[in-house]
């Protein structure tokens, strides 16, 4: 079953692909990423919590004002949209908090990939994210669209893994799947500079190894 919270994440959670001080700072990531993926939390735009500095090693706890958040998410009042059309709307929603995010946690300057960030000396200082932070984030500014009843032709399911001989190294998204046909979307912000649309695709192409060109 792919709806829950994949032993594998946890494994994959030091390393995609740093390590992180272990202690508190482990514990409290874990517990974040538990409550995030079984909703044992409040998904608010009045309290976000964002992680960052690799498998939510910090957690920002920051807010979206409201004409900010009905600006965002006006995009999904339209009656009907098609589902391939709420799923390219999603990817910009996605574009869209992570640069108000960006700007409060200074995850701003945060580059695609995870030691992508080491390259470029302006970054290096950036609250930079691995794929544990973008997957819980965008599991959590998922979740407040959806209970805003905003997202009405797919399902939020939860975190995903990937890795092996033929995917490559450890990676966590987020599965969405549509309503009707049943068929499953991954939604992975990891690869791209903070404030660029999400990538939405097949989960059964990015679960081989997807990767841009």
């Amino acid at each position: 079953m792919i709806h829950m919270i994949p032993k594998v994440l946890y494994a994959t959670l030091f390393v995609c692909f740093t390590s992180v001080s272990f202690a508190q700072n482990q514990q409290d990531a874990r517990r974040h990423i538990e409550s995030v993926a079984k909703s044992k939390i409040e998904f608010n735009p009045d309290r976000v919590l964002v992680c960052s500095q690799h498998g939510c090693k910090k957690i920002s706890q920051v807010s979206i004002d409201k004409a900010t958040w009905g600006e965002i998410t006006s995009r999904f009042n339209t009656p009907n949209l098609a589902a391939a059309t709420e799923r390219a709307l999603l990817a910009e929603y996605i574009a869209d908090v992570e640069k108000v995010m960006g700007r409060k946690t200074h995850t701003n300057f945060d580059v695609g990939g995870t030691f992508n960030a080491y390259f470029t000396k302006q970054n290096v200082d950036s609250n930079q994210m691995d794929c544990i932070d973008e997957s819980t984030n965008t599991l959590s500014y998922l979740k407040m669209l959806e209970v805003e009843h905003k997202i009405k032709s797919h399902e939020i399911v939860g975190l995903v893994s990937r890795g092996g001989l033929l995917a490559g190294y450890p990676h966590t998204a987020v599965l969405i799947e549509e309503f009707g046909s049943n068929e499953k979307y991954v939604v992975d912000s990891w690869f791209y500079n903070n404030g660029r649309p999400a990538v939405i695709l097949p989960y059964k192409t990015w679960k081989i190894g997807w990767i841009p060109n």
